[in-house]
């Protein structure tokens, strides 16, 4: 199954490509054959992984899919951001709760590069009291409303072979049946 870590110009595999389109069933599929495909970085200069593309794609579903694979929660990009920072920085408290519950507490700790924990991410005083009651951290000091989400997908064509008729779908923007 190489030929699914084929990228088009963004760095974007076809596996990739399935979570940010939300075809859960295939995601699934895919990572039933080839696990590792969860702690493949997205080929750019953020290194994100398919952990935060999920998160940023805000699909609930497909992170309790994903959580039957034994994914790393703590997965950091070349900014130090873990899936936490993500959901926090796109104000998904249902994400951040969902991405605690499963990968602990400790996620709520851990600081990226520029030395702040996910909490000091969150943009509205809503999402932060939400993180506040849902964990024991309490201690909010400094919050950073310059972080964006660093990467927004677009549609590009692949170079791909395997599964080539479902993926060239998913890169077009197909529905699956």
């Amino acid at each position: 199954m190489a030929e699914l870590r084929f990228t088009d110009d963004n760095g974007l595999s076809g596996f990739h490509h399935a979570i940010i389109k939300g075809h859960n069933n295939l995601v699934k599929i895919l990572l039933t054959q080839e696990p590792e495909l969860l702690h493949m970085e997205v080929e750019d200069s953020s290194r994100n992984t398919s952990m935060h593309l999920i998160v940023h794609s805000r699909n609930l579903t497909l992170l309790k899919i994903v959580a039957e694979f034994d994914p790393d929660y703590k997965v950091e990009n070349s900014l130090g951001d873990t899936p936490l920072h993500y959901a926090i920085m796109n104000a998904d408290t249902s994400m951040a709760k969902m991405l605690i519950n499963l990968g602990g507490e400790e996620l709520t700790t851990i600081r990226n590069k520029a030395g702040q924990i996910p909490v000091q991410l969150a943009k509205e005083t809503k999402t932060k009291m939400a993180l506040q009651d849902h964990t024991s951290n309490s201690s909010i000091s400094s919050f950073n409303n310059s972080v964006a989400p660093r990467f927004k997908p677009t549609q590009h064509s692949m170079q791909n072979a395997g599964y080539k008729q479902a993926l060239s779908s998913v890169m077009r923007g197909d529905q699956l049946t």
